[in-house]
């Protein structure tokens, strides 16, 4: 999971409207620093650079991009699950507009997911 990769230190959020979701993630997840929050992806409840990486389950729009850019830290990571490989693609030139680099659709034990990283 993207806990893993900003482990030990990293400060992970996942954000996503359903509280079912979030708790199916939280039991499947044993990192410590991740924190679940309940809520739309386009207004974060955090300060400017406070995070390490976000996973979301919503595609992104220009609005959550932006958010997503705001809150993470300088090489922070951002990550949008999916089941529809070419749904997260069209969400990658979002991402690009928000500023973030390396956007590429990968595919893990998870499905598929665009991800991406602060510069």
């Amino acid at each position: 999971m993207l806990a893993a990769e900003v482990a030990p230190d990293g400060d992970v959020v996942v954000v996503d409207r359903s509280v079912d979701t979030l708790e199916r993630l939280r039991h499947a997840s044993v990192e410590p620093d991740v924190t679940y929050l309940v809520g739309e992806s386009e207004v974060l409840p955090l300060p400017d650079e406070s995070v390490d990486a976000v996973r979301t389950m919503s595609p992104p729009d220009a609005s959550s991009s932006s958010e997503f850019f705001r809150v993470l830290r300088p090489g922070g990571q951002v990550s949008v699950g999916g089941s529809i490989e070419s749904a997260l693609n069209l969400s990658g030139g979002m991402l690009t507009e928000a500023g973030f680099v390396d956007v590429a659709v990968v595919s893990d034990d998870h499905g598929p997911s665009l991800d991406a990283r602060k510069p």
